[in-house]
């Protein structure tokens, strides 16, 4: 069995990682690594002042094995009140699922972007038809700040439902279901859009 810890702290910020194998010399060795950032300045760390950031995340993962038609992996991550160049996160908070090819997840964010919640879902992914979901919800989401462009000005409220089976596109299936609330893109305006 291998375990480990790591702390460090300076003007970059804390850091601490705690990763562990069992059975290391298994076909499928057992691993968690456990990640936490206190006021992270990557700025610091990798000397570019164009990094500026201040990050505050706790990361969790838990797997067995490497090979990724038999893994398994579950990972937690939070972050809050963070920075990184323009970015502003209120919270950012993933969650994902992963086992021997299927795998499922959540992800919920807001900040100076606006907010997102987005539920993908994926099974018999390896397979000659993997399926897959995926659910959106924006609300006040602005692309001009995710994508730090400013022709891309946006206040994008809406919901969205994917259904797809393969990804070969000579015989995929899919389907998307669109509604918006008003909302504008790039000077437009949307008072409602459904689409199905």
């Amino acid at each position: 069995d291998l375990k480990g810890e790591m702390n460090a702290f300076g003007n970059f910020g804390k850091m601490k990682l705690i990763p562990s194998v069992q059975n290391v010399f298994s076909k499928n060795p057992d691993f968690t690594v456990v990640a936490d950032a206190k006021n992270l300045d990557v700025a610091q760390v990798m000397l570019d002042p164009s990094m500026k950031s201040n990050l505050n995340l706790n990361l969790k993962l838990r797997g067995k094995g490497f090979e990724p038609k038999t893994m398994t992996l579950a990972a937690i991550s939070k972050m809050e009140q963070a920075s990184y160049t323009t970015y502003l996160v209120d919270h950012l908070n993933l969650n994902l699922v992963y086992q021997k090819g299927n795998a499922t997840g959540i992800f919920v964010g807001s900040g100076n972007f606006g907010s997102v919640y987005l539920k993908p879902a994926i099974n018999n992914l390896f397979g000659k038809s993997p399926v897959y979901t995926a659910e959106l919800k924006t609300e006040k989401f602005n692309l001009a700040k995710l994508m730090q462009n400013d022709s891309l000005s946006s206040d994008l409220n809406l919901e969205a439902q994917i259904n797809g089976v393969g990804f070969d596109m000579k015989r995929m299936a899919f389907n998307a279901t669109v509604f918006a609330a008003p909302s504008s893109f790039m000077g437009i305006k949307i008072n409602q859009l459904a689409s199905n």
